[in-house]
C-alpha cells in the first residue's frame, strides 16, 4: 500500500483526492489507483460507491411550507453521466421523480452539490429515496423520512407597474407580481383590506407570476394593495403595495383654426403631471415645476390639482382644481385653498423660489377653519393718512407712498410741489373770526370763532359772561348821572 493511502484514509474516501495525496494499494491480484478526476487517468478495478448526504429535507423532520428546496451532496471520483435518480413517496403512491445527470451537480474535485426546487407537496408523510452510481455501476442508497405541514403564507417576491396611454382620454396599467409558490393574488385600493373581501383578481389560476391590465379612463392615482393565498390556503396577512398614477388628458374642445367651421379637435393644456402620495403629501412635499405642469394630490379620496399656468421672474399663477381657483404668488408667499368646500382649508401652496424659469414650490395637506374677518377695507380702496398714501390689500392698508408736500384727501394723489410758497405747513393765523392753519401751501379753515379770533394767542375767544355786581355797579353809576343831568337843567331854567 502506497503510504499516503494508510495516512489519507481514502480507503473510505473520507478526504478529498489531489496531486499531493494522490495514491494506489498494489496486491497480487489487483493494482486500485486513487487519483483526481483527470484527463487521461483512469480508474482501475474500482470497488467503492458514491457517498452521499442529503441535507434538505433533513430526516425525521417537519417542513412547514410546501415550497422547498432538495439539497444533497456526494463524494465520487468518477460518476456515471446519469449519475443519480430520487423518488418522493407518501407511502403508496409516487408523488415525484427524477434522474439527475452528472453535469448538474456543481464539482468541487470529487465533491458535488445538488439542488431543486420542489413544489406543491401537499400535507402528509413522505419517503424521500436517492440512488447514485458510478462509471463502474457501484451504486449507494439513500433515504429520508419527513412531514410536510404547511403554515407558511406565500411571498410576494417582485412587484411591478407598467403604463401606456399616458396622456390620452385612456390609460392602460399592467400590474405584475411574482410570488415564491404557486398562489391566487388580489389586489384592492383600500388598505387593510384581507384577501377574502378582496374583488379584483390578479390571477385566478395557482402559478408563480400573475399579471392584470387595469384600464381607466379618469384621472386617477393612489396605492395598490396586493394579497395571495397559496394552495394549502395560507392568506397573506399584511398587504405588499404599489403606487400607481393614471394621467388621463383633460380634453377641451376648440375650433380648428381661425373659428372657421368644419369640425373639432382636441389638446390637452398640461404636458406633464406628477403624482404626490398620501404620505408626502400629509408631510409635505416640495418640488420644481415649469409652466403647464402640474401636481395631483388626493382629499378625502378625491383628486385635485396644483398647476402653474404663468411664471414670471418673481410670481407664479397657479391653478387649483377640481373646483378651478387661482392665485398669483410671489417669491416667498403663501397661500391656502379650500376644495371641499367645508369652510376648512384643505392644500397650502409656498412658493419657494423661481430659478431659470422653473418655480420651487412647497405643497402640504392641511385642514385648518376658515374664519370670517373682520372688514377693515374694501379690496383696492385708497385714503389719505395723514401724509401717507394707503390701499386696501387683502382687509389690510398698505402705505403706497408717504407725500412730501402732503397727500390730496380729494384727488387721493399726492400733491405735487407748489410754484410759490404760500405759507408755512402747521402754521395758524387769525382772519377777521377765522381761525386758519397753512395745510398743503394752502390756508384752511380749521375753526370759525364766535366771539373772535385772539391773534397772539392764536384760538377763538372764549365766551364772555357778565358778573351780577358789575352790572348793578353800572346800574348806580347810571341813574347818578342822570339825576345831575336833571339838576343842572333846572339850575339854568331858574338863574
Amino acid at each position: 500500500i502506497h503510504p499516503p493511502c494508510k495516512q489519507g484514509g481514502f480507503l473510505s474516501l473520507l478526504l478529498e483526492i489531489n496531486l499531493s495525496t494522490m495514491c494506489y494499494i498494489n496486491t497480487s491480484a489487483n493494482i486500485t489507483l486513487y487519483i483526481p478526476h483527470l484527463s487521461g487517468g483512469v480508474l482501475v478495478n474500482d470497488t467503492l460507491p458514491p457517498i452521499l448526504n442529503i441535507t434538505n429535507p433533513e430526516n425525521n423532520s417537519v417542513a412547514t411550507n410546501s415550497y422547498f428546496e432538495f439539497n444533497f451532496t456526494s463524494k465520487e471520483a468518477n460518476p456515471n453521466a446519469t449519475f443519480c435518480r430520487f423518488n418522493l413517496t407518501n407511502g403508496t403512491d409516487t408523488i415525484e421523480n427524477g434522474t439527475i445527470n452528472n453535469n448538474s451537480l456543481v464539482w468541487v474535485g470529487t465533491s458535488g452539490t445538488y439542488t431543486e426546487i420542489l413544489r406543491e407537496i401537499g400535507n402528509g408523510d413522505y419517503v424521500l429515496t436517492l440512488n447514485c452510481a458510478d462509471l463502474n455501476n457501484q451504486s449507494a442508497q439513500i433515504y429520508h423520512n419527513f412531514t410536510i405541514n404547511d403554515t407558511t403564507q406565500p411571498e410576494i417576491t417582485n412587484i411591478s407597474t407598467s403604463t401606456t396611454g399616458t396622456g390620452t382620454s385612456k390609460v392602460t396599467i399592467t400590474l405584475s407580481v411574482t410570488t415564491n409558490e404557486n398562489a391566487v393574488c388580489r389586489y384592492s385600493t383600500l388598505p387593510n383590506t384581507t384577501f377574502l373581501n378582496m374583488t379584483n383578481n390578479i390571477s385566478t389560476l395557482e402559478t408563480t407570476n400573475h399579471s392584470m391590465e387595469i384600464s381607466y379612463t379618469s384621472d386617477d392615482s393612489g396605492t395598490y394593495y396586493i394579497r395571495c393565498s397559496d394552495t394549502a390556503g395560507n392568506e397573506m396577512n399584511t398587504s405588499n403595495t404599489t403606487n400607481y398614477n393614471a394621467d388621463v388628458t383633460t380634453e377641451k374642445t376648440t375650433s380648428p383654426g381661425g373659428g372657421s367651421s368644419g369640425g373639432t379637435y382636441t389638446q390637452s393644456y398640461w404636458t406633464s403631471t406628477y403624482l404626490v402620495n398620501d404620505e408626502n403629501f400629509e408631510a409635505g412635499y416640495t418640488k420644481t415645476l415649469k409652466e403647464k405642469r402640474r401636481l395631483r394630490v388626493k382629499v378625502n379620496n378625491e383628486i385635485h390639482h396644483v398647476g402653474i399656468v404663468n411664471l414670471t421672474n418673481t410670481t407664479i399663477t397657479i391653478n387649483v382644481s377640481s373646483a378651478t381657483q387661482q392665485a398669483t404668488l410671489s417669491i416667498g408667499e403663501e397661500k391656502k385653498f379650500d376644495v371641499t368646500d367645508d369652510n376648512y382649508y384643505d392644500i397650502y401652496v409656498w412658493l419657494n423660489n423661481i430659478v431659470n424659469s422653473t418655480a420651487n414650490l412647497t405643497i402640504k395637506k392641511i385642514h385648518e377653519e376658515i374664519f370670517e374677518e373682520e372688514k377693515v377695507c374694501e379690496e383696492n380702496w385708497k385714503r389719505c393718512s395723514g401724509n401717507n398714501l394707503e390701499k386696501c390689500a387683502d382687509n389690510f392698508w398698505e402705505l403706497i407712498q408717504t407725500c412730501e408736500f402732503g397727500c390730496n384727501e380729494t384727488t387721493l394723489m399726492c400733491n405735487t410741489e407748489p410754484m410759490e410758497k404760500v405759507c408755512i405747513q402747521g402754521e395758524k393765523r387769525c382772519f377777521d373770526d377765522k381761525l386758519q392753519e397753512c395745510r398743503n401751501n394752502k390756508w384752511t379753515i380749521i375753526e370759525t370763532c364766535n366771539y373772535g379770533c385772539n391773534s397772539t394767542t392764536l384760538i377763538c375767544n372764549p365766551e364772555q359772561i357778565e358778573k351780577p355786581e358789575e352790572k348793578y355797579g353800572l346800574l348806580v353809576t347810571w341813574i347818578i348821572n342822570a339825576i345831575t343831568i336833571i339838576a343842572l337843567a333846572v339850575f339854568m331854567l331858574l338863574f
